[in-house]
Parts: structure tokens; sequence; C-alpha cells
């Protein structure tokens, strides 16, 4: 037979015609008389009496009809929210159907469809419900249609409370049994997705199953999945609802079977392309964990925990993960057993999961033992690092062969270690910190330890504060223990130090001294603000000294002392007092009279203590023994009682010294006794008033007062007593000296003179009485002892 492809060709092309403008007029046409016949086939496919808005003709992709806005109604037992909603169902019509006269459906395609399940403590899930009037429906009729569902969302309820995961685009062929106790079988590709997030979803999945009817009441299934690779932060995010920063892929296999309150689950993850090292320290590697566990969707938990795979490299680390209430409201609870971690991943990996570490700390070495972490609580665990070195800013590495680190409930306990300095120096430490509130008990034994060592580890210590006293010193050693502990003052914490140290070889600046503090040794000792230094002994300038120190931030007086030093001259106490004094003021500062203003730490200045000097050199009079009590408030020091002698005469009386002009001014208001002079003995009161302590100072000093003497050698005859009131000016150019009111006993008659004459670089006196008269000289020179 002759073909001609002409005719044929004409044919097809008639065909192909009718066909295209089938499909195009078909979804046009009225198919109102086909919604009661679509209707009843639909419930008996779904075991659901459902809803639809309109009802046309199709053609493609398969003849039948389809329908618009359908409404599928779940089981009142579960709640009056439907089981889907559809956009539209497209029917495909059973080719027999068109003989029987009663419509049967072979397909059913459900586009953009809204699905949920719903579970109930005392139903179960409504999937398992449906399942099984679907195939009690196949029973009955002998057929079922198969069903799909394209670019879907898959919602999860417990109860009323819906989950904040759901699936999204997700893609389903459901292939019903041919005989009610047959197996429902599937495959399927979705996208898991959060509420909370953005939709386009957290990686895809796919996979197939199979449901059968069991005796339990919600039958067995077995599921197959894959889940293809994901970013690791798109998972954790899913899982957790946040970014734990980590980075790199990860994909999984996994199979489920079993019946729904049961489901055994084993599997294998890989991680791979792991670009830093926050994944365990596995940088660029790629490893395998193998799990497996149980799933029950009736209670909706999971437990699952990791096993060795065969045939690929696995991590160093063994987990195990639970998850209560899985759909609607996850709390999850993870347990991570580690051996020979790297320390850094392990410490990052901590910082991710809620325990935050400061961002200057850096740790080395590897790290065995356990955390268990949990969703509801803080993370427990036991930890132990070796072969460690640990850094914190500038200060460090502290080596330390083993480290014991304990975190339960909001604390995290450091068990007393030993330490090794960079200086190759041994330290005991140990410590409690509490996450919730900040608080922090830190304990620190050392037995030579680097000043400049510890203070560089004090100042990387973020909020805590620098030890009062040795943050003004340097150099040196101590040994001894400290306390740092950290509380809250309602809402600001405040760190305070305690603990006593040993310091040795140090020099420590003081605020208005011309020249540091050198100590050779002291026993200091610190509790809360306040702090004191004792058995202290070094050199001040020229000065030796020994004493005592101490700060209590509460007193009227917060700074108080004891000093005691060997010797000292009045140019040395001129030069100590150097910087409390002012510059000279200029022509213009006099003449608008300006005041300059004192110094801040002069202002601040109130202390109180004790002064004792062995020997005290003014020019070229000597005292020794010096002891006074000291207060000293801003620019006043007052000494109430300075006790002294004066070539071996007691001297004492009030002292008073006010700084920040341009020279001292001393006042002093005393008494000499017991003054061994001319073979006598001589008594003073008087009120001395100079501003110069060192070198020449006779020009400055201005004194009053009144002398007294017994059996002196003033002429021929021994002088039993005698007595005369001074004055002296060292400003004057003449007649510094005067004397009055002179008085004297000899040979039991009492003697009164004028006031003496200046002559040729002498006194002359005459004293006269009813039956004799005395006449005597003194030199006049600088020296107060003749004088």
């Amino acid at each position: 037979m002759t073909i001609r492809w002409g005719r044929v060709a004409l044919i097809t092309t008639g065909v192909l015609v009718l066909v295209g403008a089938a499909t195009l007029i078909a979804p046009r046409m009225d198919a109102e008389r086909m919604r009661a016949p679509l209707s009843v086939a639909l419930q008996e496919t779904l075991g659901r009496k459902v809803e639809f808005r309109e009802v046309h003709y199709q053609i493609l992709p398969t003849p039948g009809l389809s329908a618009i806005d359908l409404v599928i109604p779940d089981d009142p037992a579960f709640g009056l929210e439907p089981l889907a909603y559809v956009g539209e169902m497209q029917a495909g019509i059973s080719f027999s159907s068109l003989f029987s006269g009663r419509l049967s459906i072979s397909s059913v395609r459900l586009l953009t469809a809204s699905v949920n399940l719903t579970r109930r403590d005392d139903q179960g899930w409504n999937l398992a419900r449906l399942l099984q009037r679907m195939a009690a429906g196949v029973a009955r009729s002998g057929s079922a249609p198969r069903i799909a569902i394209s670019e879907g969302r898959v919602n999860f309820k417990n109860g009323t409370l819906k989950s904040p995961f759901y699936l999204n685009a997700v893609d389903l062929e459901l292939q019903p049994p041919p005989t009610g106790s047959g197996a429902l079988e599937w495959r399927y590709e979705a996208s898991p997705a959060r509420t909370d997030r953005s939709e386009q979803g957290f990686g895809r999945f796919s996979g197939g199953g199979k449901w059968r009817p069991g005796t339990g009441g919600e039958g067995d299934m077995a599921i197959d999945m894959i889940v293809e690779r994901s970013a690791i932060g798109e998972v954790l995010t899913l899982v957790t609802g946040r970014d734990l920063g980590l980075q790199g892929r990860i994909s999984a296999k996994a199979t489920l079977d079993g019946p729904l309150n049961q489901l055994r689950i084993r599997g294998t993850v890989e991680v791979e392309k792991v670009d830093r090292p926050g994944w365990f320290g596995l940088r660029g590697q790629q490893w395998a964990l193998g799990y497996e566990g149980a799933v029950d969707l009736s209670r909706q938990t999971l437990e699952i925990h990791t096993v060795k795979p065969k045939d690929k490299q696995a991590l160093p680390l063994t987990v195990k993960l639970a998850c209560a209430h899985l759909l609607a409201d996850p709390k999850w609870d993870a347990y991570f057993a580690f051996e020979e971690l790297p320390a850094p991943a392990l410490l990052e990996f901590a910082t991710r999961l809620g325990v935050p570490a400061p961002p200057s700390l850096k740790v080395a070495g590897k790290v065995v033992g356990f955390i268990d972490y949990s969703q509801s609580k803080p993370l427990e665990g036991n930890v132990e690092l070796r072969e460690g070195k640990v850094s914190m800013g500038e200060a460090g590495p502290l080596s330390i062969e083993t480290a014991q680190i304990v975190l339960a409930g909001t604390g995290v306990t450091l068990a007393p270690v030993t330490v090794e300095t960079a200086s190759s120096n041994r330290a005991r430490i140990s410590g409690l910190w509490r996450t919730d509130s900040e608080t922090l008990d830190f304990g620190v034994e050392t037995e030579n330890l680097p000043l400049a060592e510890l203070r560089t580890a004090v100042s990387s210590l973020e909020g805590v504060p620098a030890l009062p006293v040795l943050e003004s010193c340097e150099g040196g050693s101590v040994r001894g223990t400290l306390r740092l502990e950290r509380g809250t003052a309602g809402t600001v914490p405040e760190s305070t130090w305690s603990g006593r140290l040993l310091a040795k070889q140090m020099i420590c600046a003081v605020d208005g001294a011309p020249d540091p503090l050198r100590i050779e040794s002291a026993d200091m000792n610190w509790k809360g603000a306040s702090w004191s230094a004792k058995k202290a002994a070094g050199v001040w300038g020229l000065w030796k000294f020994t004493g005592e120190a101490a700060y209590s931030p509460n007193s009227a007086r917060p700074w108080h002392f004891g000093l005691v030093l060997e010797d000292a001259t009045g140019a040395g106490l001129n030069q100590f007092l150097q910087p409390a004094l002012l510059a000279r003021r200029s022509l213009l500062d006099r003449t608008l009279r300006r005041q300059a203003a004192i110094p801040a730490w002069l202002r601040g200045r109130h202390a109180e203590g004790t002064l004792r000097i062995g020997k005290l050199q003014l020019d070229e009079e000597t005292l020794t023994n010096w002891t006074s009590r000291i207060y000293w408030d801003d620019a006043m020091i007052e000494m109430p009682e300075v006790s002294a002698r004066w070539n071996e005469a007691p001297v004492a009386g009030r002292l008073s010294l006010r700084l920040g002009g341009v020279a001292p001014e001393l006042r002093f208001l005393g008494r000499v006794d017991n003054y061994a002079w001319r073979g006598g003995m001589v008594d003073s009161d008087l009120e001395l008033q100079t501003s110069r302590l060192g070198g020449p100072y006779a020009a400055t000093v201005r004194a009053s007062g009144y002398v007294s003497g017994r059996n002196v050698e003033l002429g021929e005859d021994p002088v039993r007593l005698f007595q005369a009131c001074f004055d002296y000016d060292g400003s004057r150019l003449a007649g510094r000296l005067r004397l009055a009111c002179l008085e004297a006993q000899v040979g039991g008659e009492w003697l009164h003179g004028p006031p003496p004459v200046a002559l040729d670089g002498k006194l002359e006196f005459e004293l006269v009485g009813p039956r004799r008269s005395l006449r005597f000289d003194l030199p006049i020179g600088d020296n107060p002892r003749t004088r």
C-alpha cells in the first residue's frame, strides 16, 4: 500500500488544531452540571465532603474537570480549620466511567494547596485518619486515583497551636494501593522553612515512602529521605531559630520505619567545605557522622545519637540529640562528647551555644570532656584542657599541663590549676563565673611573679579595675594571693580585689612627690576598695624610710600613714614640698591680684598619720628624735603635737604648714626646755615663722617669745636666774634681734636694764640693781647658738 504522506500530515494537523481548540475552549465551557458528580467522586476518593466555587472542563494535562478554590474540611475532632485550601484541583476522568454513567476519578492534582497536618493528644494525627478513610474507600470501590500536589505548602499544628516549621514548595505524588489492604506509596520533594524567617526555605530534601494500615490505629510507615547539600548555617537556623555563624556545607540521608509512635531512624550526615575552625577546628576536610534513634510522631519526640560510619572518616566526637514538642514548640537538648578536639574550635563553639567569652581570649591545646546543651537551661559539662596555652590580649601566654573546667547551671568553675607564665614563673589559679549575672570569683596564688606580668594580665581583663597602688608602680615582683570578686550593684557589675602580696624592688610614683618611691619590700593587703601596706622599707629621694600606709575611702581622711626616716635635711624638705608650691606670679598677675589654682592632687589630699625623723638637719642646727602627728587637708598641714630634741634639750609644740603659694608658710608655737648655754640651762616659749627650711634661712625667720635661764655665766659673777622678752626679724637690715624686759638675779639681788646696744658686732648689756650692776656682751652672728 502506498502511504500518502500529505494526507497523513493534513490529518495530524487537523487533530492538533482540534486538540488545541478544545484545550482553549474547554475551560471556558460551563460545567455546572458536573458539580454534583464531581463532589460525589471526590468524597468517595478523599473520604471527605468537599466544597469548591467553580467547575470547568479541561483537556490537558488529562481530560477531565477542574475545580477552583477547593476546600477540604477536616474531621471535626481536629478543629474547625479545613484540612486543605486548594487554588485549583485538576481531576482526571476514568475512560471507563464514560460508558457506566457514574463519574470515576483516575487522578487528582492539587495546585497551590495549603495543607494543615494536625495532631491532638486524644486523637492522634488527622493525616492518619484521612489515610484510613481513603483506604476504606479503596476497599469499597476497588479502585483509587493517583493524587499529586504541586508547589504546595504543608503546615503543622498541635491542637490549635501552629508550629513555626512548615514545608514549602512541596511536590508530592501519592499512589493509593490497588486494594484496601495494600500500601500507600508516595514520592516527594520539599523545602523546610520557618514562619519567623523568609519563605525561601532552608535547603531541599526528597525521597519516597509507604504507609500500610496496621493494628495500632495509625498504621506503619517506611520513609526514605535525602537532604541535598545545604549551608550549615541555614540548617542550624531552621532547627534552633538562629544562625550560629558556622560555615560549610552539610548533606544527609535517613530512613524511617515503624508505627508513627515508634519510628526507627538511621542515616548519615556529611560535613564538607568547612572554611573556618568554628566546626570543631576541621578546616577544609570532609567528615561523616552516622546516627540512629527513634521518632515518636504521636508524642512529638525525637532521640538520635551518632554511630561511626564504616566507609568514611568520622568526626572525633559523639553527639546525642533529643527534642520534645517536635513540631509545635521544639525544645532541643544536645550532648557532645569529644576526645582531643582543638581548644580554639571548642571555645568558639561554646560561645555560639550561649557561653560568651572575652573577645581577646585565645586558647590553644586539646580538649577532652563533654558539654550538655539545652534550649531551656544553661550549658552543663566537664571539660579538660591538656597541653594548653592561654593568653588574653597582651597578657600571657600561660602554659597549662591540665586544667579542669566544670559547667553547672549558670556557673563555670575552673578547678585549682598550676600555670607557668611567660617568664617561667609559676602561679596557681582558680575561679567561678556565673553567666547569668556576670558575677565572678577568681583567685591567684604566686611565689614570685613579675609585677609587669601581673599588671598586663589585669589590664587585659575587660571590666576589671586595676590593682590599687600597684597601677602606679613598675618593676619588681610580688608573692602571695589575690582574689577578684565581681558582683552586681543595681544593673552595673562591680569588681573588687582582696588578698595579700609581699612586694619587692618596686618603683612607685606618688602624686605631688618630686621623686618616686623605691620600695625594697612591703606587705600589701587589699579588701574591697580599701588597701594597706605594712612593714614597708625603701628609699624616697635621698631618704631611707620604713613605715606603713593605708587607704580607707569611707573615712573623712582616706589616707593614713606612719613614716619613719633615718635622717632628713631642711633642703630635702624644701625639695619635697616644691610640687605643692606655685610659680612666682608675673607682674600682671600681681597687679590684677589673680590667684593661681593649686594642683588637683593637692586639693584632694586628705591624710593623717605620724612622722618620725631620727636626725633632722636645719642649716647648722640639728634636731633629733622628731615625732609628730600630722593632719593634711588640701594645702594645710597641721602637726598639733611635735616633739624633738635640740642639743639634748626637749622641744615640744604645735606646727602648721600652709602650701599652695609661691613659698611654704611655716609657723611653730612651742617651748624649749633645759637648753645648755654658758654653763647653765635656758628655757624658752616662742612663736616662729619662716618660708624656708633648708639652706641659710636666717633672713626668712621671724620669731618672738620669752626666754629664761638658770645658773648661766654672763659676767664675772654667776647669774642664778635671768629672763627676757625677745623679738627677731631676719628681714630687718639692722637690729634683727631685739631684747626687752631684761631681768637677772645675781647674789640674791634682781638687776634690771634697758635693751642692749649693738656695737662692733656684739650686744652690750648693762643691768643695774640697788647695790650692784652687771655689764656683759654677746657676739652677734648667724649662729643661733651664740644668739
